[in-house]
């Protein structure tokens, strides 16, 4: 096809003979005022000329931003209808329900537009089904002309919302899900696109935390001590959020998966049913596929590989805060009873409380245990006071912001005492806060309370023990250590005032 270009030269031509008149006529005007005048005459040549040059030139520059125009309008285009076809392929292909849906339309509330295969999938409904149909068919609450009216009101203010809802399946079934909607404008109409995810494995965590919620209140009750609760909860939680992160990458993994490629493979394979060996053999798009399966396969491969170990990961979270539980529980009953214990046993129960968040803070651990003496006292104090150590030290090592993080549990003894030592390669202390940072309300953390490390030396000194501190200034760790009497005290320590 000629470029646009070459139509326009009658117009180019026209403008050109256009000026030469009248720029001619203008000169011709004036200087034939002047007969017989040499100079009339080369200025009414040079006039033809000039006018000439600047109408050839305006044309040519009319001619190039004309091609200019026509060149992005087509690039324009192409990138139209790129975009539709990635968004073609992501209504097609997406892993959450998405559904368009009319607000206004007389006869059907809310009136289901369009659904994509996801929406039909995780409801149970054909395509056919929904379309037409009001939302109210798949909520599990029906909906009031208030409610939508409402829900209208909030898009038009927000122009986007979302949250929690439940739906229903075709076969009665109710469940969770997240929801997020967006009021849309097409051709000055309004519509509303709705996505939403199942929110079970949200719903799965949620309901775990609650559960350990429950037991944490029945702990706090049973031992008659907040600080239980206070302790437990901080510890799950950190867990918790370790069962939220493996869940999340499962689903990431799941919604980005491969798999959806082999439902390609299969359409495509369908097409050339009636000669497979022959589009396998000559056609060049068949002679791909083996080499395509078996790199997919090896990519599924490890898709299973990665999603395998973060549902182990996930399993061993769990189990790790039912741990947690039970533990706390076990030494909450016996909450001031003095009994004989070993203090290695105590040292390990207290790290396994905070392994998780030592994990996801990627804080190594070390032992020392030069010695494994037995002692006799209220071991659910020690263990108060070793779980804060412990916390502490783990914050030290973050604020350093170095990147080999590790905190050392040594046991050492003599004749009198056991001495317990949390060592850390944080931030240090410097020497001035050696005693201020056993007051209450001392801290040096942003978010800190100054309350840790002035209870567990409180703990310390009822325990007929101390707590003392070691660094050698900032930049070269902490060591704290607790000293216990090996042997019980017939008299009774008050709590100090500290």
């Amino acid at each position: 096809m000629p470029s646009s270009k070459w139509h326009r030269a009658p117009a180019i031509l026209v403008l050109t003979v256009l000026a030469l008149i009248t720029v001619g006529g203008f000169a011709h005007s004036w200087f034939s005022r002047q007969p017989g005048d040499p100079a009339a005459t080369l200025w009414l040549a040079a006039g033809g000329v000039a006018a000439t040059i600047i109408a050839l030139s305006h044309a040519i520059h009319i001619a190039r931003a004309s091609e200019k125009a026509r060149t992005e309008m087509e690039r324009r285009a192409l990138a139209n209808n790129a975009t539709l076809v990635q968004l073609k392929a992501f209504w097609e292909t997406a892993p959450l329900s998405i559904m368009l849906l009319e607000p206004y339309d007389p006869e059907v509330p809310v009136k289901i537009i369009d659904c994509n295969p996801m929406c039909c999938e995780i409801h149970g409904y054909s395509r056919e089904e929904l379309i037409g149909q009001s939302v109210d068919l798949i909520e599990a609450q029906p909906w009031t002309g208030e409610h939508a009216g409402r829900w209208i009101r909030e898009l038009h203010e927000h122009s986007r919302l979302e949250g929690e809802s439940k739906h229903r399946r075709k076969d009665g079934t109710v469940f969770d899900i997240d929801y997020f909607t967006n009021l849309l404008v097409v051709d000055g109409h309004e519509l509303v696109l709705g996505m939403d995810h199942v929110a079970t494995a949200r719903k799965q965590a949620e309901l775990a935390r609650d559960q350990m919620h429950q037991q944490l209140r029945d702990a706090s009750r049973q031992a008659g001590m907040a600080e239980v609760a206070t302790d437990v909860l901080h510890n799950v939680g950190n867990v918790l959020n370790s069962v939220n992160v493996s869940a999340t990458l499962v689903t990431d993994q799941l919604r980005h998966s491969k798999a959806a490629n082999l439902t390609k493979i299969c359409e495509l394979l369908d097409q050339h049913r009636e000669d497979l060996a022959g589009f396998l053999t000559n056609d060049p798009k068949g002679a791909m596929i083996p080499l395509y399966l078996g790199t997919l396969a090896e990519n599924l491969a490890g898709e299973q590989k990665v999603m395998t170990a973060e549902l182990e990961r996930l399993r061993k979270n769990i189990e790790h805060i039912k741990d947690i539980v039970a533990m706390q529980q076990d030494h909450a009953k016996t909450a001031g009873v003095i009994e004989t214990v070993s203090v290695p046993d105590l040292l390990e129960d207290a790290i396994r409380v905070n392994a998780g968040s030592l994990a996801q803070h990627n804080v190594d651990t070390a032992r020392e245990y030069l010695a494994r003496p037995v002692v006799t006292l209220d071991k659910y104090k020690v263990m108060q006071i070793l779980i804060n150590l412990i916390r502490n030290a783990k914050h030290a090592c973050d604020e350093s912001g170095r990147t080999d993080k590790r905190i050392t549990a040594r046991i050492t003894a003599d004749d009198q005492q056991v001495h317990i030592a949390i060592i850390d390669n944080g931030v240090g202390i410097p020497q001035e806060n050696h005693t201020r940072i056993f007051n209450q309300g001392f801290t040096t953390r942003k978010h800190g309370h100054g309350s840790s490390l002035h209870s567990a030396a409180l703990a310390a000194k009822e325990l007929g023990g101390a707590l003392n501190v070691q660094s050698d200034g900032p930049g070269y760790g902490a060591t704290f250590i607790l000293e216990l009497p090996l042997k019980p005290e017939t008299t009774i320590h008050e709590p100090p005032v500290l």
